[in-house]
């Protein structure tokens, strides 16, 4: 009994204590939040720092919320100057004391700030700032002491929310004058370790803000390098009608974005392994524009050229899920340029309307694939690249590019391609053994959108004329970049004109040593396609109503051997010969005319038919010409008259040689013999003549039987 007794004597003693510690809060609160209480905080305050600064300190109130939250309003900082330093209107703090006070631990729960002006700056002769007085007044005057072995404090923040900023930042000093005008900053975050760098942040959205950063003096490089990289993880971070401008005024160079909408998803970010996992990645409606110096290129001759290093799959794991830009516009430009409407300049882009959507990205060493599903824009020249799909993957072997369609202007290609290799090291220093596949099953060019890229095409007859079709056909070829087999080449212009070619090339990375041999070539066309290109009225000739050109041709850009046969109603003509040029230009071959009946092409009814087989060599320039000449005719009709008996014959040397000319049958026989000796100012030519015999009534020359010679 006498326990029990005691045992209730402590316990309302116990609540006594309790009552006593709930009065003494409950009073404390009340003086808090009581006006006579705030008036007497934020005088002992404010008089207290002005005393410290010697400056001008305000504060509406600050007070305990019953939440526990600290709450300051209408906060008002000058610097020794009387401008103002620091305004606030507002701010709510949740900052638990017990972890600060016994743990060395900072944990920010939550922060809610309206209405900051700030205002930083520092002279171009100083190096403190106008809030250095601050620091001055308030750190201890012995500097001398330190401290060793105190931890790091640890940091955390939980929620934030930030509203209406207006921040000056103006460094004469380090030539810097930028400002933040903030409309809002939302921040949830799970984690944030400064010391280990590791940030978790389930959201952080910032919008309606306007950034601007303009350097006028050339930045002091210091170093950057991080011990620590950082780590970051957040669910979601969006960025609404954000616009941002930078400016280098020493290094030429400007930036102004403009974010409508963006949205990052980003699940994991390690910058110490080079980890980056990204499953969404949008930007819509936003403007990108970047201009950089001009470059001028010079080359040093006293410094040895570096061999390339050996190639290196860089260190990174990448996957990213999905990218979706719609509806943006980007420009690029270098030094002065300007883009120029119909014509293309690589120095001034300027794409609206850019579209670029991809799924199932990744990269890891020796392995990258992307399915990319769309990518579109209006380029300000004109060009217009109208869709761009693929699917490809690569590896240290291997390159696909699978389900290829690509829309420009009013061209397009569609098809595949594949390529095999030892090794990317081994592509990048001996990319012709290189194994190739390619099929492109569509092949479609309007020669029109040549315009955009060379405007200076629109002058051009040809070219205009050749511009009335479209090119399209196929193209199947394999083997390796030393040698590509064109398995089949088909290239239509129009209905009625075709190319077909099958053949060789080899040595295609190097244009001076390329070889080609093609086995067929197969051209076909019609009169009407021909008059596009050559005018029957000002020639005074008749094209002929369809043409068929079948050809072998192999050799070098500088040596082609040739074999081709060319047919029209009219009759054939075929060529066998070789042309070189190199140091001097030389040339050899025969042509094979049968039945050729120039009336009708020449619009002559006195000529008739002609068939002859010419033997022809030769070389050499104006000056230095060298020709050898033998024709044997079988068919050559003149108002109505055969000469098929004709000879000629020339040979000439250095510029200087004979040319013979021989006729004789039973009504004529003549010689001629031409001496000629070529320049290019002051060429001669001698004609020797001498008419055995012509008997000009048969030859229809005259009405009556005579006969003449000289």
């Amino acid at each position: 009994m006498q326990k029990e007794k005691k045992k209730n004597r402590w316990l309302r003693r116990l609540g006594r204590v309790f009552l006593a510690v709930l009065l003494v809060f409950f009073v404390l609160v009340l003086f808090i939040r009581s006006q006579w209480g705030q008036d007497i905080i934020v005088s002992k305050l404010t008089d207290y720092v002005s005393q410290k600064t010697n400056t001008k300190v305000e504060i509406e109130s600050l007070f305990l919320t019953f939440s526990g939250n600290v709450f300051l309003e209408g906060l008002y900082l000058e610097d020794i100057q009387g401008d103002t330093l620091v305004y606030s209107k507002n701010l709510e703090v949740n900052l638990p004391l017990t972890p600060l006070v016994f743990s060395n631990e900072l944990s920010l729960k939550s922060a809610t700030w309206e209405g900051l002006r700030a205002h930083i700056k520092r002279t171009e002769t100083s190096e403190d700032f106008n809030f250095t007085f601050l620091v001055d007044a308030f750190v201890s005057a012995d500097t001398t002491k330190t401290t060793t072995g105190s931890e790091p404090m640890q940091i955390s923040i939980g929620e934030l929310d930030f509203k209406d900023f207006r921040v000056e930042y103006n460094d004469r000093f380090l030539g810097i004058d930028s400002q933040v005008q903030l409309g809002q900053l939302e921040l949830d975050a799970d984690e944030t370790d400064l010391e280990k760098l590791r940030f978790e942040l389930d959201e952080l959205i910032l919008s309606n803000t306007n950034i601007s950063y303009r350097q006028t003096k050339p930045f002091v490089s210091t170093d950057t390098t991080m011990a620590t990289m950082p780590y970051f993880t957040v669910s979601s971070l969006q960025f609404r009608n954000v616009q941002a401008d930078y400016e280098s005024i020493p290094d030429e160079i400007s930036a102004n974005l403009d974010l409508k909408d963006f949205e990052l998803q980003l699940p994991k970010a390690d910058l110490a392994t080079n980890d980056i996992q990204v499953d969404y990645l949008a930007l819509k409606a936003s403007s990108i524009a970047l201009r950089l110096p001009t470059v001028v290129e010079t080359v040093d001759s006293t410094v040895t050229k570096a061999a390339n290093p050996a190639f290196e799959w860089p260190k990174f794991l990448v996957r990213v899920d999905e990218i979706d830009f719609q509806d943006n516009a980007i420009a690029y430009a270098m030094g002065t340029a300007e883009p120029q409407k119909g014509k293309f300049n690589p120095n001034a882009i300027t794409l609206s309307e850019f579209k670029l959507q991809a799924k199932d990205i990744g990269y890891q060493p020796k392995k990258v694939q992307m399915n990319l599903t769309a990518f579109s824009f209006l380029e300000q020249s004109g060009l217009v690249l109208r869709d761009l799909t693929f699917n490809t993957k690569l590896s240290d072997n291997s390159a696909s590019l699978n389900d290829l369609s690509i829309g420009v202007n009013e061209s397009s290609l569609a098809g595949k391609m594949t390529l095999k290799y030892p090794s990317v090291e081994k592509l990048m220093d001996a990319p012709e053994q290189t194994k190739i596949e390619m099929v492109l099953q569509e092949v479609y060019f309007d020669l029109k959108d040549a315009f955009t890229l060379q405007p200076e095409l629109v002058g051009n007859t040809y070219f205009k004329s050749a511009a009335q079709h479209p090119v399209q056909g196929s193209i199947n070829a394999s083997g390796t970049l030393q040698k590509i087999n064109m398995n089949r080449l088909q290239l239509n212009w129009g209905e009625t004109t075709q190319l077909v070619a099958q053949g060789d090339l080899e040595n295609i990375t190097e244009p001076d040593s390329l070889y080609f041999n093609f086995k067929t070539i197969d051209f076909n066309t019609i009169k009407e396609d021909v008059a596009q290109f050559v005018s029957e009225e000002e020639l005074g000739i008749s094209l002929p109503e369809t043409i068929a050109l079948n050809a072998v041709v192999s050799g070098k850009t500088n040596d082609v051997i040739a074999k081709a046969t060319l047919r029209i109603p009219e009759g054939t003509i075929a060529a066998d010969g070789r042309y070189q040029d190199g140091v001097d230009m030389r040339y050899n071959g025969n042509i094979k005319v049968d039945s050729l009946e120039l009336n009708k092409l020449l619009n002559n009814p006195a000529l008739g038919n002609v068939s002859f087989l010419m033997d022809v060599s030769g070389g050499g320039d104006v000056n230095n010409l060298d020709v050898n000449l033998r024709t044997d005719f079988t068919q050559l009709v003149l108002s109505d008259y055969n000469f098929s008996a004709l000879q000629l014959e020339g040979d000439i040397k250095n510029g200087a040689g004979v040319i013979d000319i021989s006729f004789k049958d039973d009504n004529l026989n003549f010689l001629a013999k031409t001496n000629v000796a070529l320049d290019s100012l002051n060429s001669k030519i001698d004609l020797d003549l001498n008419v055995i015999g012509a008997d000009l009534f048969a030859l229809g020359l005259t009405q009556e039987k005579i006969k003449a010679g000289l």
